[in-house]
């Protein structure tokens, strides 16, 4: 189908697939059209490349008319890291300071080519920093240029499904959130930052012993409420006693719908 001013594309970007959707004009809840693109994983150089270069033929394959585009990330290709309030770094200057020397002294000099937001929670609160690859937005830029696209909007999968929950979530909780090939766990206290951390999920896949890790890594109490969105389709049914609850994207709003297209079937 051809793209038009007024159509919406929404493209999840994992290391190993696109999938993408595309509302056409007008008010509709479902999408005129749906793609799950394989492609094969970065061997070297940028691991988000194939993605990206995935994402632009397909687009690139529709009629040059003009279309806004919303880009969900894999957590894969995002870097997390809980920054503590410290008393009298206010000024949002000094905060980002502060969050890339975080960064570095996490993930090494490669923290200085990244490109830092910080989600704020309020003065004498923890902060998350959220890094991507600089290059990675300057790719997604030169390619909605490409195209003919508006780019709106790129955000991690874990905000984008922390923002969904937040109310069943509550003050505390663990948010686990699975997608093809890993796992992100945010542990709130208080409705503070506790942590944030993403696992790789081997060739195994999905199974209930993940959960019991992330508890006994991160200390949770018993009583902590602990949730799972299964964003790759892959967990099995829960069952009864497990240390978990479920959480559900039905897509009934274009949030839903954009966590729902990680598990678009293959």
């Amino acid at each position: 189908m051809s793209l038009r001013w007024s159509d919406r594309v929404c493209a999840a970007l994992a290391p190993s697939r696109v999938n993408a959707a595309v509302w056409a004009r007008g008010w509709s809840r479902e999408p005129a059209e749906r793609a799950s693109l394989p492609c094969a994983e970065a061997a070297d150089g940028a691991r988000w490349q194939p993605a990206v270069d995935g994402l632009r033929g397909w687009m690139g394959a529709r009629a040059a008319r003009r279309s806004s585009l919303n880009v969900v990330l894999s957590n894969r290709f995002v870097r997390y890291a809980v920054m503590p309030w410290r008393e009298g770094v206010v000024a949002r200057e000094e905060r980002e300071a502060q969050a890339r020397h975080l960064l570095r002294s996490t993930y090494g000099e490669a923290a200085m080519h990244w490109h830092l937001k910080l989600a704020e929670a309020g003065y004498g609160r923890p902060a998350l920093a959220c890094a991507v690859d600089r290059s990675l937005l300057e790719a997604l830029h030169g390619l909605a240029g490409e195209v003919r696209a508006r780019l709106d909007a790129v955000q991690p999968l874990l905000m984008l499904a922390l923002n969904r929950f937040r109310r069943e979530l509550g003050q505390d909780a663990c948010l686990l959130v699975l997608e093809p090939g890993a796992l992100c766990c945010a542990v709130l206290l208080g409705g503070q930052w506790q942590a944030v951390h993403v696992s790789r999920v081997g060739a195994q896949g999905w199974n209930e012993a993940l959960v019991e890790r992330q508890i006994a890594v991160h200390g949770l109490p018993a009583d902590m409420p602990v949730f799972l969105f299964d964003a790759s389709g892959a967990a099995q049914p829960l069952r009864a006693g497990a240390a978990y609850r479920t959480l559900e994207a039905r897509p009934a709003t274009p949030a839903d719908f954009a966590l729902s297209l990680f598990a678009l079937p293959a």
